[in-house]
């Protein structure tokens, strides 16, 4: 297990790491100098973050779960990360992404109270188009999308109950997928 804590960092530029367990918390990053070098491939990735905090994985992933917990927030703001195919949970807190790839193809499980952001600190939400897949799994789920245009194309679907979504801000969601 690797354990990344109160803003420490791992730097994988220039080299591609595969790892079992990875636990962020609380300012932590997984990073790289420039997002066209290195690739970070993991079996589970934990983030526990706090109200107040962000995690951040900056580096093109590949793998397994990342799993968010805790009322804090993690960016995903990694480019090129279409070869990710595994699944995220979004327990608590928020997720936040900044391009239209950052799930690659990954599957979305918002299990309670989340919000998942498709605005960005950088300025290019705009009419980028979202084709993942998102389970709702509880009752609580936002999705923010600024002033940006957001499209999901995946579908969205529940489980366990009827849960629904509320959306934040004041662009525009489109949804093209199958919607159950």
């Amino acid at each position: 297990n690797i354990n990344i804590s109160n803003g420490g960092v791992l730097d994988v530029t220039n080299t591609s790491q595969t790892v079992g367990v990875v636990n962020l918390t609380d300012n932590a990053a997984i990073t790289t100098s420039t997002s066209f070098v290195g690739l970070f491939d993991f079996a589970q990735i934990n983030v526990g973050t706090v109200a107040g905090t962000t995690a951040e994985i900056s580096v093109p992933i590949q793998g397994g779960t990342i799993n968010k917990s805790g009322a804090g927030k993690l960016v995903v703001s990694g480019a090129f990360n279409a070869g990710f195919t595994g699944t995220v949970n979004l327990d608590a807190g928020t997720l936040q992404l900044y391009s239209q790839d950052a799930l690659g193809g990954g599957n979305l499980n918002i299990n309670g109270p989340s919000t998942l952001s498709l605005n960005n600190a950088l300025g290019l939400g705009n009419s980028q188009i979202f084709n993942n897949t998102i389970t709702l799994a509880g009752a609580g789920a936002t999705i923010d999308v600024n002033g940006n245009l957001s499209i999901l194309n995946g579908d969205i679907g529940e489980t366990g109950g009827s849960w629904g979504f509320a959306k934040t801000g004041s662009g525009m969601l489109h949804l093209g997928g199958t919607n159950t």
